[in-house]
């Protein structure tokens, strides 16, 4: 009996796993047919060259009736951003003034730059930085970090300079022995058993004042970070408000400001190294190198949750770190949002902006918004991903990429791929697959849903209206109109 129920088991493992290969083989067939059908130039002679440039007319016309829309996406994530604003000042403003630790360790949040702080991921979950004061000395602490060092891809350790004098150590060790752990790293578990309690007392004393803005907040512990889930009681019963979540989420993430550039990463431009496009490329690196001598700082370390890449696990570091707390506790996690930015304002200004590379993404976000499957399932491509994704992109197919619809095919094409692969290698740090956490049974949800709707579109067009929402929003404004 057991081994017929095994036999079982395995045919069915067997029979999805097989179909989970024919619809990755489908959605790759439908999408080539998809970009060469639409890729084609009007004036071909043949006659699947005609049709393909008058349907590649109509994609650019239904896609720019789509882009049309973006503006009230924005509008949604403008309001949300606003409520988020409002929240997490008021709190990191009382966490600051009430809490000792808190005060001496950390920036004031006033004295920040939005972009600095925060970080939109989705319509309804954002990341907001709460950064660490400067230290006096700047090479207090040294970034360790690589595969030589047993360390998995994008993560790093930050210790107390080893080269220090005695007196040295002993002077910050003074200045930041909350921090550290008895070994002289600085560490994210040290830092976040007061981070967490600065915001509880800061949340208690507000609602003890009956504070309207915070009337509505839950504060969750998702250690490393401080999770707040928001009531968006605003946008909710705003009728004239469409996709609004009722909860907004923001994860306060401790973080420290890098100086310099780490060792280790290489830092390539976005555009392909060739004319013309290397000459805009060029100009990118130029300025994020004169910005790093003016003293900005080009990368932060954030307390995140350490996810260790599957493709590590027969190697000595996976080992080391899973099998060692200690150890794990005290990696920080790269990021290089600054360095994102300047290479989205590089892409932007590509073709003198003609590709409207982030309307692209913000089309396949809305796409993903009105997903009948479950939203969870999606959430992996976030905004971070489809940003790396756009990066790639660029830098592969930069000549090829003339138009709004050339951009959103190839990024659509992009997403199938990284789906099926379960693979997005960060930019940056191409060892590291910031897309390792999704699993097989959402990755074949989330396919199945891509192969949809490259399939539709292959038969028409058209459909990408439907995807996006606009179909069922003009029948129901010319329904207004009829009554």
């Amino acid at each position: 009996m057991i081994s017929q129920r095994s036999q079982s088991g395995r045919s069915s493992s067997k029979k999805r796993h097989q179909e989970d290969v024919a619809i990755r083989q489908d959605c790759y067939t439908k999408w080539t047919s998809l970009l060469r059908s639409l890729t084609r130039t009007v004036d071909m002679g043949s006659r699947t060259g005609k049709g393909g440039g008058k349907r590649q007319i109509e994609l650019s016309v239904y896609l720019q009736q789509v882009l049309d829309k973006i503006p009230e996406f924005d509008t949604v994530v403008a309001k949300n951003f606003d409520r988020v604003k409002d929240v997490t000042s008021k709190i990191l403003h009382w966490a600051w003034h009430g809490n000792r630790r808190f005060n001496a360790y950390f920036q004031d949040t006033y004295l920040l730059s939005e972009s600095e702080t925060y970080h939109v991921t989705d319509v309804d979950v954002f990341d907001c930085r709460v950064f660490l004061k400067g230290f006096e000395m700047p090479d207090s602490f040294l970034t360790i970090s690589g595969l030589q060092h047993d360390l998995p891809p994008g993560y790093a350790l930050f210790k107390l300079n080893e080269r220090y004098t005695r007196g040295e150590k002993i002077a910050v060790r003074s200045a930041w022995h909350d921090c550290m752990d008895s070994d002289d790293y600085f560490t994210p578990s040290a830092v976040y058993r007061w981070f967490a309690t600065g915001i509880q007392e800061a949340l208690e004393y507000l609602s003890e004042q009956k504070d309207d803005v915070i009337a509505d907040v839950m504060m969750v512990e998702t250690y490393p970070t401080i999770t707040l889930q928001i009531l968006n009681s605003k946008q909710r019963d705003n009728d004239d408000v469409e996709d609004a979540r009722e909860i907004i989420t923001v994860h306060l993430v401790p973080a420290i400001k890098g100086a310099g550039w780490p060792h280790g990463v290489v830092l390539q431009q976005p555009l392909p190294k060739m004319k013309p496009y290397c000459e805009l490329g060029m100009q990118c690196l130029q300025e994020i190198h004169d910005d790093i001598c003016d003293g900005q700082s080009m990368w932060f370390l954030e307390a995140r949750p350490v996810k260790l890449c599957k493709t590590l696990e027969s190697s000595k570091c996976y080992a080391n770190v899973s099998r060692d707390p200690d150890r794990s506790e005290r990696l920080w996690k790269f990021s290089f949002a600054p360095v994102e930015e300047h290479f989205m304002r590089t892409i932007s200004q590509f073709r003198n902006g003609a590709c409207a590379a982030d309307q692209v993404i913000k089309t396949i976000q809305l796409i993903i918004s009105k997903s009948d499957e479950s939203i969870e399932q999606w959430k992996t491509l976030d905004l971070n991903v489809l940003r790396t994704l756009i990066f790639w992109q660029f830098k592969k197919n930069a000549p090829k990429i003339k138009n709004p619809s050339d951009c959103f095919l190839f990024l659509l094409g992009q997403v199938a791929q990284a789906v099926q692969n379960m693979s997005c290698p960060h930019f940056l740090l191409p060892t590291l697959n910031i897309m390792e956490s999704i699993d097989s049974e959402s990755a074949g949800v989330v396919l199945k849903g891509i192969y949809n709707i490259i399939d539709d579109m292959e038969k028409d067009t058209s459909s990408l209206l439907v995807y996006a929402g606009l179909k069922e929003r003009q029948k129901k404004e010319q329904l207004d109109e009829e009554k």
